[in-house]
């Protein structure tokens, strides 16, 4: 998600609608977001740098590693 910046109407750079929340953490909430253009689903996790500790960075750093070794259907594609 880097480089996306949130607007004031629920919208991540114009490309994508923000809908509910499907979870939320310690410095993340994980929202359902719909692709502006093309209509697909798909789930945005919105980071709170501010709520970023140093333990919380060095697990936000793990994550890319640890979606790519899942082999669950769930997960599709990931964008950095």
């Amino acid at each position: 998600m880097a480089g996306f910046k949130r607007g004031h109407d629920g919208k991540i750079a114009g490309l994508y609608n923000l809908d509910k929340t499907l979870g939320r953490g310690h410095f993340a909430v994980v929202k359902l977001a719909r692709h502006v253009f093309i209509g697909e689903k798909v789930a945005v996790k919105v980071i709170h740098k501010t709520k970023l500790d140093t333990l919380a960075t060095g697990h936000l750093f793990q994550e890319p590693l640890a979606t790519v070794t899942f082999s669950r259907c769930q997960v599709t594609e990931r964008f950095s």
